[in-house]
């Protein structure tokens, strides 16, 4: 059970996450000013796009590297997206960091759902899918 609910924390953290920035995008372009709400829907792309863009490296970086110091990794990789979001001086920033984080979240999300089948599985003694990390 401790699996399943370590590996689920990287869903968990995206549905938190984008439900944080759906909700205070009106504080964003109060305290960036007026002429940033153009730039309002890159917070939501960015963070789409990078994660996008990395499902086949990020891939191809679990078959060769262990599975648990990626997972450490993606976890950090989100945070420091997050945290330079919020020390964000500037509306450009935001969107880097949203880029950041949306870079480190794409593989704690799209991985979960993959380590959770696999752990079903194999805990029901279905051993077919031992090559997996």
């Amino acid at each position: 059970m401790l699996v399943i609910l370590t590996i689920n924390s990287g869903t968990f953290l995206f549905a938190l996450d984008n439900t944080i920035v759906a909700d205070i995008q009106a504080a964003i372009v109060k305290s960036f000013g007026a002429e940033t709400v153009t730039k309002v829907p890159w917070l939501a792309n960015a963070f789409a796009l990078a994660a996008a863009s990395f499902l086949l490296p990020w891939g191809k970086i679990y078959a060769t590297f262990n599975a648990k110091w990626l997972y450490i990794a993606s976890v950090i990789i989100f945070e420091a997206g997050s945290a330079l979001c919020g020390g964000a001086p500037n509306m450009d920033a935001l969107i880097v960091g949203r880029a950041i984080a949306g870079l480190g979240i794409q593989n704690l999300d799209y991985r979960a759902n993959t380590r959770c089948d696999w752990y079903l599985h194999w805990s029901n003694g279905d051993h077919r899918h031992e090559h997996h990390r």
